[in-house]
């Protein structure tokens, strides 16, 4: 079964083997080292400098307007959260990208551009909303609500002859599921004042604790009429005719793009589906199934990557076992030699290149041996095995890993 990597920053999920693996776009910069998803996300409040949650958003090379350790760009940012999502996933080098449509062309190309420096390689490129509809048992045109973290998207899909295409998409700016959040903030805080005349938001650490229990007070008044939050003893009160207001805005936007909005199946997936008051859409599709075995229904060309705007609602019959055996699988491309700065090629042998810069091997694959100063693409040192392509550099001294391929 092939493995996807689906590529939406409210929750960036690596599917394989039925298991999944979530992390949002969040960043934390802890002294140069980058800690990812939710993790960071914990920070956000806090200590926002050092806190970044657009780099998927805002994927590109201009240089970060504030400094946001060893990262030079957005572009440095996904290329480490990538990297930090392989390290935990299985030995599949080859990983099919299931993108929003709200990716420009040109972010794209940097992301392939990207993958081209990590150690797995790019199936193919799949627009997620029809891939997400091809999922579900409904079969008929529909809309697709992606909410992002900072923005909304409305997709379009046809259905026909079995498959399910895209035929437009609308963004909702403002909309995102942080300016969503941060609006029921605005409502619990205030019924924390009125209530019990205490400020969650005066301090950093109150204000994280209530930005936490958000998505927990969101799901709690979509299920019952009411709700309540605790922090520092003070207990606040609310009822889901406090929030309407939020989601309202949302549905009247909607149908400022989709007059016919009531008429037609609506695709929603968590949170956008757990949203109180979202049930005012009479027609509603809810479902976070993606189903990787649709993949195999899908031509793929690696070597002729185009983003994929049509998916089959039928995946393709596996290959039995026994049609595998004696068939050559795709081999793992490690470096085998390093490049001075005359670039010339010397083998890793021992793997010793200089006194700051040593490699040790661990089952075939290569490691950089942890030291100051030392970075690999100019970010500290990790522990994922190295790569063809990775440049490793300290201070004036730089070298690029290779792999040249054997005579025999």
């Amino acid at each position: 079964m092939a493995t996807v990597l689906d590529l939406l920053d409210t929750s960036i999920r690596l599917l394989y083997e039925e298991k999944v693996m979530h992390s949002n776009g969040f960043v934390f910069n802890s002294e140069n080292e980058f800690v990812f998803g939710k993790a960071a996300e914990k920070k956000y409040r806090t200590q926002p400098r050092k806190v970044n949650n657009k780099f998927w958003w805002q994927l590109g090379t201009e240089p970060l307007q504030l400094s946001f350790g060893p990262a030079r760009h957005t572009a440095d940012l996904v290329h480490q959260h990538l990297l930090s999502l392989y390290q935990s996933a299985p030995e599949s080098n080859q990983i099919a990208l299931a993108v929003s449509g709200s990716m420009s062309k040109e972010q794209l190309s940097l992301l392939l551009g990207i993958i081209e420096q990590c150690p797995f390689m790019a199936l193919g490129i799949i627009h997620r909303s029809p891939l997400l509809a091809a999922s579900v048992s409904a079969r008929t045109p529909m809309l697709h609500l992606e909410l992002q973290l900072h923005q909304a998207m409305i997709v379009e899909l046809n259905y026909c002859d079995d498959s399910f295409s895209v035929a437009g998409s609308s963004v909702i700016p403002g909309m995102g599921l942080l300016h969503l959040k941060e609006r029921y903030a605005s409502v619990v805080a205030a019924n924390f004042i009125s209530q019990t005349r205490f400020d969650p938001r005066k301090q950093a650490y109150t204000d994280q604790l209530l930005y936490d229990q958000t998505p927990k007070i969101i799901r709690e008044l979509f299920e019952h009429d009411e709700a309540s939050c605790e922090i520092q003893g003070h207990v606040a009160r609310l009822c889901s005719a406090d929030v309407k207001h939020i989601t309202d805005e949302l549905i009247i936007r909607m149908r400022g793009i989709h007059q016919d909005l009531d008429q037609r199946p609506v695709l929603l997936e968590t949170p956008a589906g757990t949203l109180p008051g979202i049930n005012q859409i009479p027609n509603i599709i809810s479902s976070d199934n993606l189903r990787p075995c649709l993949i195999n229904s899908i031509k793929l060309d690696p070597n002729s990557l185009r983003l994929i705007k049509a998916v089959p609602t039928t995946p393709a019959p596996v290959e039995k076992i026994s049609k595998t055996i004696g068939k050559k699988l795709p081999r793992k491309i490690r470096p085998t030699h390093w490049l001075d700065e005359h670039c010339t090629a010397h083998p890793l042998g021992d793997g010793i290149i200089s006194d700051n810069i040593r490699l040790h091997c661990i089952k075939e694959d290569w490691f950089a041996s942890p030291a100051d100063q030392l970075t690999c693409n100019s970010i500290p040192i990790s522990r994922r095995a190295l790569v063809p392509g990775d440049r490793l550099q300290f201070h004036d001294e730089a070298v690029v890993l290779i792999h040249l391929r054997s005579e025999s």
